[in-house]
């Protein structure tokens, strides 16, 4: 049973983060204070000194809540167990489309990279928070919760691409076979111990490239780049260039994705 105060306890928490991603959207992450926040909430600084510590605790809850609501949205994406959900205070995800256990590993990365996409379209905010530019004078803590976050959406992002490469899809490219420095063989060892199997150091730089491609088609779109060509959203020209840059590495997707 939840007590009346935990639950009052949980909706000014919610209020909070809320009231927080507001004022990130007008003065940006170095602008949040804690005294703004709750002279919005109509309650006192002190007061919210009870929940959070200070401007980097609450950037901290924000970031985790950000990465873990996209991890759930992927995770869903591909026909994941809602029980492995993250669990934060936030209406259920819903992502438009789904690639089960029984797709191809070309479709469930197509529909992998349009769910990001899409999360990405409607949380401009928390996309910006995890993945824009640096917020001056701020650290996430190691090997805090922020990292965890991370790290769900990293393993749900790499799935389909492992599995492409154990069913034998999945080519990777001859320039990858290069010497790519120890920061690609400490990349292996960190994909490798999220997964649970060994992967080869050519398959952990080539899905890095891979999301690199991907965050930054996706960031030109999210923040603007996109809107004189494209006023009503880049689904077209994104949708093909997936395809592209999938069948350059021998993933054929099949599937056809409807506009969200």
């Amino acid at each position: 049973m939840v007590t009346r105060r935990e639950r009052l306890r949980a909706e000014l928490i919610r209020d909070i983060k809320a009231t927080a991603l507001a004022h990130l959207r007008e003065h940006g992450a170095d602008g949040l204070s804690l005294r703004a926040v709750a002279r919005d909430l109509g309650v006192s600084a002190p007061g919210l000194y009870r929940y959070y510590s200070g401007r980097d605790d609450l950037l901290t809850a924000l970031i985790a809540d950000s990465y873990h609501d996209l991890a759930d949205h992927l995770l869903l994406a591909l026909g994941g167990d809602p029980d492995q959900m993250s669990g934060i205070d936030r209406h259920p995800p819903e992502p438009a489309r789904r690639a089960g256990e029984d797709a191809s590993p070309a479709d469930r990365m197509l529909v992998l990279c349009h769910t990001y996409r899409a999360w990405a379209r409607a949380h401009p905010n928390e996309y910006g928070l995890i993945y824009g530019d640096p917020i001056p004078g701020y650290a996430a803590p190691e090997g805090g919760e922020t990292v965890a976050a991370s790290t769900r959406v990293a393993s749900t992002l790499l799935r389909p691409i492992v599995e492409g490469w154990l069913a034998g899809d999945l080519k990777i490219p001859d320039a990858f076979d290069a010497e790519l420095g120890a920061g690609a063989a400490q990349l292996r060892d960190e994909i490798s111990q999220v997964l649970g199997a060994d992967v080869p150091i050519a398959l952990a730089a080539c899905a890095l490239a891979a999301w690199a491609w991907l965050h930054g088609l996706v960031s030109l779109e999210v923040f603007g780049q996109f809107n004189w060509i494209y006023p009503d959203g880049a689904e077209p020209l994104f949708d093909a260039a997936v395809r592209a840059q999938l069948s350059s590495v021998g993933l054929v997707p099949i599937a056809t994705v409807a506009p969200a």
